[in-house]
């Protein structure tokens, strides 16, 4: 027996008479008080699943990053102007401001993951 179950006993044994509208939601008490705890056990479903999703996602999203800076120094590191051996001075300020610019890019995009985490 529940708490409202018990408030109307409580009233049954004092001889209250209630009106008719009560006496119909207290006939729907134990069938409305069902739905309710189903509604929870729904949405407690949903919210695993969405919280699932929401951790699968994120785990994609930090391998793809990883990934990415990864691959980005490999290509650095094939392309940086280390000596000046068959590099210009031109074309080692264009990589190394590549390299600066790609830098930003993923600066923001972690800026950017870190504030979901």
């Amino acid at each position: 027996m529940g708490p409202l179950e018990e408030k109307f006993k409580m009233l049954d044994d004092y001889s209250i008479g209630l009106s008719e509208e009560f006496v119909l939601k207290r006939r729907n008490l134990r069938e409305k008080w069902s739905e309710f705890c189903e509604m929870l056990g729904e949405i407690e479903e949903r919210n695993q699943k969405v919280s699932k999703d929401m951790y699968y996602d994120t785990n994609k999203n930090l391998d793809n990053f990883f990934k990415e800076t990864s691959d980005f120094k490999g290509h650095f590191i094939g392309l940086a102007p280390f000596s000046m051996a068959n590099v210009d001075c031109e074309k080692a300020f264009q990589v190394l401001n590549e390299y600066r610019e790609n830098s930003k890019k993923l600066r923001k995009d972690e800026e950017k993951m870190r504030f979901g985490l």
